[in-house]
Order: C-alpha cells, then sequence, then structure tokens
C-alpha cells in the first residue's frame, strides 16, 4: 500500500460514488488496497454499516481499517447473532455448536432409513452392467449431504436439485458430460427424507443436528428470515465467491433501499465448483462500477505475468504493478531463492511436496489443516484392508482396486487421481504420518499451501507447482487461469515459474 492515506484518482472514484449514497460494484485487482480504500468510503459516508466477508482473518485486518460505527463481521458470526435474537428455537439451535457428530448409521436410524438399500445398475466401458448396492448409511449421507447444498443455496424449500453428485453410479456420457440417469433416480426417491432431515433440524428437540451441520443450518435461517444485516450499508468483500444464499440475501437488502457495496476480482472467482456465484457479475446492471487496478503488493514483473492470465480470461482489468518495488519472474530454478511458501493445484500434490520438504531435513507446515486429506487416507485404508466406508468419495466402492480402475479409466474419476496414484506411491500410513505433528507456520522453513487455501494471502518468495494443467495444443480452461492467477498473485518479491509448465508456456507464447 502507498506511504500516504491520500486517495489514488482510482481510490477517489469509489470513495465518491460510495458517498453518494447508492449500491454499487468495485473490481479490485490483486493487492489493489480494497480494504483500505473501503475504509476511506467508510469514512466519507459518515454512517453506520458493516463490512462483511467469509474468513475471519480477513475479517480482523479488515476490522483494524474500519471507522467507528462500521463493524466487520463474518456472515456466520451475523446469522449467528441473528437467529439467536431472532429465531423462535434460536438459542436451542446454537446450542447444539457443540452437539457430537452424528454417525451415518445413527442417522438413517432417525430418518428411517436403516432398513432401505437401493441397487442400481452401472454401465461399464465393455457395454455390460455392473450391480452396485448403495447401503442405509450411504443413503443418510447422501442425504445430509443434500441438507447442506440447500443451506448454502439461495432456495426456500430443499428438493431435488439440492443432491449433490455421487460418484460411482453412473459413468461418462459419449460427449464428456456426467452421465446422471441412476443420480436422478436416486435423488428423486430420497427427496421425502431430504424434507423430513430438514423438518427435524429445525425442530425445536433436533435429533440429527450435530456440530457437523448447526453452522450451515443457522446461516440458512438466518437467511429464510430476512433479518439483515444492520446498518444503513453493507460493505461486502470477496463478492466474486459469493455463497447463493449470502447473495440472495443482499438483493433483497439492496432492493430494500440498504446501500450494498460490492467488491471483488471476477478473476479471483475459484470457488465455483462448490456452488459459489460471482456476485460482481449478477448484480443489478444499473449500478455504477469502477476499478482499483494499481497493485501495491508486487511490482510490474508478476503484474505482467497477472496481465497475460487475465489477457486469457479477457478479463475487465489490467494490473499496475508497484513502481517501488523489485519483484522478479524465475522460470528456471537455479535463479530462484527457496520459497516462503510453495503453492499448489491439488491436495495431493501439496502432501508430496510436504513429504519431499520433510526429506531434505526442513519443517514444512500445511496452511489450512491436513483433517480434509487424513480423512481421505484413513477411508482409503479402511477400503484397503476390506471394510466398507463412509468417505463420500469412496463410499460407493467395495475394493481399493475398483477405486484404481475407476480414476484411470473413467473421465469422471480424474478429480481423484492424484490422490489415489499418491496413496499407492508413498502409501497411506507414510502419508498419515507425515501429516501429524507438524510445526507451526511461524515455525517452518517453508509454507506449503493448495492455492486455494492461499487465498488473501502473500509471501516474500512464492513457488507455483508443477500440477496445474499443462496439456500439449490446450488453454487452459477459465477456472484453472483464475487459480494461476491468484497463485501467481500471492508473490511480493520473488516469483518461480520454473515447475509450471503451463505459465512458462503462456509467458513463451508472448515473448516469440
Amino acid at each position: 500500500m502507498p506511504s500516504t492515506l491520500t486517495p489514488t484518482p482510482e481510490q477517489q472514484k469509489a470513495i465518491d460514488l460510495f458517498a453518494d449514497g447508492g449500491s454499487l460494484v468495485v473490481q479490485a485487482g490483486a493487492g489493489s488496497g480494497k480494504t483500505t480504500t473501503l475504509g476511506m468510503a467508510a469514512r466519507a459516508r459518515n454512517a453506520s454499516g458493516t463490512y462483511v466477508a467469509f474468513n475471519k482473518a480477513i475479517v480482523n485486518d479488515a476490522g483494524a481499517a474500519m471507522p467507528m460505527g462500521v463493524e466487520a463481521r463474518t456472515l456466520h458470526s451475523l446469522a449467528y447473532r441473528a437467529v439467536q435474537q431472532h429465531h423462535r428455537f434460536g438459542r436451542r439451535i446454537l446450542a447444539d455448536t457443540r452437539a457430537p457428530r452424528i454417525a451415518p448409521w445413527a442417522a438413517a436410524k432417525i430418518l428411517g432409513l436403516n432398513h432401505e438399500t437401493v441397487v442400481v445398475e452401472v454401465p461399464q466401458s465393455d457395454g455390460s452392467r455392473r450391480r452396485k448396492v448403495i447401503q442405509p448409511t450411504q443413503l443418510a449421507s447422501h442425504v445430509m449431504r443434500a441438507v447442506g447444498v440447500f443451506c448454502n443455496s439461495a432456495d426456500a424449500e430443499p428438493g431435488i436439485q439440492h443432491f449433490p453428485y455421487m460418484e460411482g453410479i453412473d459413468r461418462r456420457l459419449d460427449d464428456g458430460r456426467r452421465g446422471r440417469g441412476n443420480n436422478r433416480q436416486l435423488a428423486t426417491m430420497l427427496v421425502p427424507w431430504l424434507r423430513k432431515a430438514w423438518d427435524d433440524l429445525v425442530s425445536e428437540d433436533s435429533q440429527l443436528r450435530s456440530r457437523t451441520n448447526v453452522h450451515d443450518l443457522y446461516v440458512k435461517l438466518w437467511h429464510l428470515g430476512r433479518y439483515g444485516v444492520p446498518g444503513e450499508f453493507v460493505l461486502f468483500d470477496e463478492a466474486q465467491d459469493a455463497s447463493p444464499v449470502m447473495l440472495d440475501a443482499l438483493f433483497h437488502a439492496a432492493k430494500s433501499g440498504q446501500q450494498v457495496c460490492y467488491v471483488g476480482d471476477s478473476s479471483q472467482q475459484i470457488y465455483e465448483w462448490r456452488g459459489a456465484i460471482d456476485a460482481l457479475d449478477q448484480v443489478d446492471g444499473s449500478f455504477p462500477r469502477t476499478s482499483l487496478t494499481q497493485s501495491w503488493r508486487f511490482g510490474q514483473a508478476v503484474a505482467d505475468v497477472a496481465n497475460l492470465l487475465l489477457d486469457k480470461l479477457d478479463a475487465p482489468l489490467r494490473l499496475q504493478g508497484n513502481p517501488s518495488l523489485d519483484t522478479r519472474v524465475h522460470t528456471t530454478p537455479a535463479s530462484a531463492p527457496r520459497p516462503d511458501a510453495v503453492l499448489c493445484r491439488t491436495n495431493a500434490a501439496a502432501v508430496e511436496a510436504l513429504l519431499q520438504y520433510q526429506a531434505l531435513g526442513l519443517n514444512p507446515h500445511m496452511v489450512g489443516g491436513t483433517d480434509e486429506i487424513v480423512y481421505f487416507a484413513t477411508a482409503a485404508a479402511k477400503l484397503q484392508a476390506g471394510e466398507k466406508v463412509g468417505h463420500p468419495d469412496l463410499a460407493c466402492f467395495e475394493t481399493w482396486r475398483e477405486v484404481q480402475a475407476y480414476v484411470e479409466d473413467d473421465p469422471a474419476g480424474s478429480d481423484l487421481r492424484t490422490m489415489v496414484r499418491l496413496l499407492d506411491g508413498y502409501g497411506t500410513q507414510i502419508v498419515m504420518d507425515a501429516l501429524t505433528g507438524l510445526v507451526a507456520e511461524r515455525e517452518a522453513d517453508v509454507v506449503v499451501s493448495t492455492a486455494h487455501k492461499a487465498k488473501g494471502r502473500e509471501w516474500p518468495s512464492v513457488r507455483l507447482a508443477g500440477d496445474f494443467p499443462d496439456e500439449e495444443g490446450q488453454d487452459p480452461s477459465p477456472p484453472e487461469l483464475r487459480l494461476m492467477y491468484v497463485a501467481a498473485t500471492r508473490a511480493r518479491e520473488h516469483l518461480d515459474v520454473s515447475a509450471c509448465g503451463a505459465v512458462r508456456k503462456i509467458m513463451a507464447k508472448v515473448d516469440r
């Protein structure tokens, strides 16, 4: 950020638009000082308001930039307080944030699914059909996952559209799309149980409520109750990755006359795969729009790499580097310093990087924790031992060999392929051992992270891993380009792309 609080012309335009009192949209590029700009805008407005974001660390940082009268809150803290104050069972519901996890067999019994099984016939690549039996515990888990999707949606009632895709019961169609015949039939059958689950969750003496679902539940109750956001205005940060439930609530607020400032970077939308919506693209077209393109985080060399990715995306803005920073981009490992952070596309590549640094005698740290990876590895170990497992990605497979065949032969299994190969290559126990007892970030020699979990972070020296898509003759897809843009713009002083063929190829095409 600039050493002075005097706004730049871009910042002043955003401040003036906000001071007019109407809702607006601000496209803010990576490192462009949006939080500082929002703080200056809030001071110019001289009214009460609320800054809202999803991440607690971002909210804590933003709180320091906001004037008196403007609260910085996470979406969940807003919803928690509103449900506590306004919902008739609010205090009873929120008490279950400490309730123990409900086992799938217990959920099946509560829902009345404990005697239900479903048999599906799955087409195979050789033209044959294979019977798969979906057990009561899997059915109950599928219903509870659908509840989570509904809670994140803008819908008023749960329905068939909220059931996630169950892997392993449909094959890809000839045109490459996922087959959905068995999934559709299963969801249709389970809709009554989905509604039964929802009715239980919102009751005073729910049997299904636990710490694993109550947080999604009270956000949904906040949305359905139209409890709103306090203040004369709302500063909605990271709007490019808005949850549908939040976006619908803010649409309602704006229609009711509350000023809403939607702030974010459409090119940093990286959670579309889990249902996020780019609010910057969805809001009322009559709202004025402006941009922040001057990045204070890095120099022009990184801005140039970012702009190549933005060109590929046909994005609405381009970045200007900080002229006072001599940031360098390295295309060969020999010229790059040891990184402070290694950013990977997948969890599997992050674990592999972790293992490699441990083998070198270094102490790495994994951003965001390792629970998700350990959960998958633990389920894989049980499946390898001949046990049935409840992990949503593995529950439909009877053997580990089935999983191996699925990820290698069926395009639908491509998202699991790297993790399966990692476990096969190193062994599940070695992977789980590597993930226990990691040092805290402040004590680490190097930080390892997925690009998703690095969102909102920055380090002096960043290395991009080699697992970003790099297929011959094919450009990366827009979601992959956005993820690379996020990863590349985390660097302040050094960006090492020597292992990232995808970025190097894009750079090479321009250099020719």
